[in-house]
């Protein structure tokens, strides 16, 4: 029979070991239009954790007074702002680096993708327009799906501020919307609707 001290030892120490293997490049990098930051985010958050570097991205674990840890928490500052950039696509990485603290670059990112605000619904709104045009090797259902999809974020997104863009709930402005994606290959298809 075993005894206790054995099982608690057991019980507390898996059986096998297993650590993960995280990596930043398994990430999809953050585009300007932004349509999954919150997806984005979370998994980033999840690695910055696993990396010891959320106080440095939440701003916990601000520039200490001490010269030597001062230097230790600039080289974390930096690794972390490199990482973001590393995280996204052209244009952003310009304007983290600008960002003097990793904080200030994640709240950047945060003031421009999740805030529901005039600004950031700008941005969704310009964006769902200008990446609606249906591609030529697109079925026209997985187009429509899409174009779907990102209406739906946009009506999410008027809820949640205090703007409310009322023509994206006229039915009629929104079928003129969808014909206008199609390209000029489909006229035909456009004048017959």
């Amino acid at each position: 029979m075993a005894s206790a001290a054995a099982l608690s030892s057991s019980a507390t120490t898996p059986p096998t070991q297993f650590t993960p293997t995280l990596k930043f490049d398994n990430i999809k990098r953050l585009s300007d239009h932004g349509s999954y930051y919150l997806c984005w985010k979370s998994q980033v958050l999840m690695i910055f954790a696993y990396y010891d570097l959320t106080e440095i991205i939440d701003g916990t674990l601000s520039a200490p007074s001490d010269p030597d840890e001062l230097k230790t928490w600039k080289k974390l500052n930096t690794q972390t702002k490199v990482h973001l950039m590393m995280l996204c696509e052209q244009p952003l990485p310009q304007p983290i680096a600008n960002e003097p603290t990793a904080p200030l670059a994640w709240t950047y990112l945060h003031d421009r993708f999740d805030r529901r605000n005039t600004t950031t619904l700008f941005h969704s709104v310009n964006s769902f327009f200008s990446n609606s045009k249906k591609a030529d090797d697109t079925t026209m259902l997985d187009h429509i799906n899409q174009y779907d999809t990102n209406l739906r974020r946009i009506l999410d997104r008027l809820n949640k501020t205090d703007d409310n863009a009322k023509y994206f709930e006229d039915d009629t402005i929104r079928a003129y919307h969808l014909l206008m994606t199609l390209p000029n290959s489909m006229e035909n298809i456009i004048d017959n609707l």
